[in-house]
């Protein structure tokens, strides 16, 4: 009997050791894969766009658009920048607060890079009230999004939990007039988040960058750090600024309900 109760100790050892090892593993969420930080990651067709607004005025052109997807929600939103409603956009001399937006009536999503793709997303306003065109102080800084349908057309984008380290590559995601359709990333590097709250960011060559203000910024995990805002050049360097994903991603879940 005591042969039998020692040859047995071990291997019940083995197994108790092997289910303690498969509990802390399955515990634990995958580590995502590694990424070279330096290789700029895809960008579907069904990602990015150009936003078409209608309001009581007139139809306009403005800006940029991409689709994401916020944790918890069951259909995508369309996110650009708010201050297309004011005189970035065109058509507004007067900046629309964000709970003046219903007067948009219907807002078409033509594809960035895809110019034949376009589709009606009507006019569901996700309600960022404490948001605020650049310049202007607020909590969830320059941000407008809408509803999406849940459709094959779209691609959506992850919204990432961390902003970039100072240097770290990102790259803006956005249709160029002077690119050719096939240049949808334009690298930069991540500077700091200013005092105003703003991510800044120095561009690696000297672009136009016109109706590209709602343009996603982008990791090389393809994950939205920031929302492009503006941009400016001084002597050979072009440098940007863009609402971060620290400020309006809390936001917008906090608008959908999602968290408090």
């Amino acid at each position: 009997m005591t042969g039998s109760r020692s040859s047995l100790t071990p291997n019940l050892l083995v197994v108790l050791s092997a289910l303690a090892v498969l509990a802390c593993s399955s515990s634990k969420p995958d580590a995502p894969p590694p990424v070279d930080p330096d290789e700029q990651p895809p960008v579907a067709d069904g990602a990015v766009f150009k936003p078409i607004f209608t309001v009581p005025e007139r139809e306009f052109r403005a800006g940029t658009a991409f689709v994401a997807v916020l944790p918890g929600a069951g259909e995508p939103v369309a996110i650009s920048a708010l201050s297309l409603m004011g005189q970035h956009g065109g058509v507004y001399r007067k900046q629309l607060e964000p709970r003046e937006l219903g007067r948009i009536r219907e807002v078409v999503l033509g594809g960035a890079f895809d110019g034949a793709r376009r589709m009606s997303i009507g006019a569901r306003v996700l309600p960022v009230l404490d948001a605020a065109a650049i310049g202007t102080p607020s909590v969830a800084g320059d941000v407008m999004a809408f509803w999406a349908p849940v459709d094959p057309t779209f691609q959506p984008l992850t919204l990432a939990r961390t902003l970039p380290q100072e240097g770290e590559r990102i790259w803006l995601a956005a249709a160029l007039d002077q690119t050719a359709i096939t240049d949808r990333l334009h690298p930069a590097r991540f500077l700091e988040v200013d005092d105003a709250g703003e991510a800044i960011y120095d561009f690696d060559e000297v672009l136009k960058l016109n109706g590209t203000a709602g343009a996603p910024l982008l990791n090389a995990r393809g994950e939205v750090v920031a929302i492009h805002l503006k941009d400016w050049r001084h002597r050979d360097q072009m440098s940007g600024a863009g609402n971060p994903v620290t400020r309006f991603g809390p936001a917008l879940q906090r608008a959908a309900g999602l968290i408090r």
